[in-house]
């Protein structure tokens, strides 16, 4: 086992203390650092360059792109990988590995499936799940707009999704057609592994985006 700092960023305590005990036993790391939100994280990351991190899926909030690319351009040795409970989030995992994370680790509750997993990523190994694989192979067959990064317009109806707007009243807010808001929730909602509608929530808590004055208003 390498020196490799590991960091774990999540706001999601399930995934927190699965890492944490896996780390602990299997990994035999008991000085892992915890950080909850983005400004947490950038104070502890200035004072180790090799680390391995370890995000949930909601870390970031809506959009990651320049939060991912920042990480990885000002330290080569950093170590990307996120995580999720239960079944494999397909077209997030597609969305994370083209926003240049270096890997992704889905049905985290399965201990021994994990402690795999953390023992290659250690060893700077990370990898993908199957699923995503299978579908990067097949690159012709991918449709970009179920995995690109979320856009302005995503971003802002899944705010109000978080605050508790039925898609109808999104479309009056808005402006939009029904059909629409139907497509732009569609989409986010592969790029984001929508599992329920928990994660609206969770990512609203996680934005920067749902503090700002949106419509004139804070919502």
């Amino acid at each position: 086992m390498n020196n490799k700092k590991v960091i774990i960023a999540s706001c999601h305590e399930t995934v927190r203390q699965l890492l944490q005990r896996a780390l602990k036993d299997f990994c035999r790391i008991t000085n892992e650092e915890m950080c909850c939100n983005e400004s947490e994280l950038y104070e502890v990351i200035g004072t180790y360059e090799e680390t391995l991190i370890l995000l949930d899926k909601y870390f970031f909030g809506y959009v990651m792109d320049h939060k991912i690319r920042e990480l990885k351009f000002r330290h080569k040795e950093r170590t990307l990988c996120f995580c999720e409970t239960e079944e494999c989030s397909v077209n997030f995992g597609l969305r994370v590995h083209e926003l240049g994370a270096d890997g992704f680790i889905a049905h985290i509750e399965n201990q021994e499936h994990l402690r795999d997993e953390l023992r290659n990523a250690m060893a700077g190994r990370c990898t993908f799940p199957e699923e995503v694989n299978n579908r990067l192979k097949n690159r012709s067959s991918l449709d970009a707009k179920n995995f690109s990064d979320v856009t302005k317009r995503e971003e802002e109806i899944g705010c109000l999704l978080g605050v508790g707007f039925s898609q109808k009243q999104i479309k009056f807010e808005l402006g939009l057609s029904e059909k629409t808001v139907s497509t732009h929730v569609c989409y986010l909602n592969q790029k984001i592994g929508h599992k329920d509608d928990m994660d609206y929530i969770i990512l609203n808590n996680q934005s920067f985006a749902h503090r700002k004055q949106i419509f004139g208003r804070t919502i």
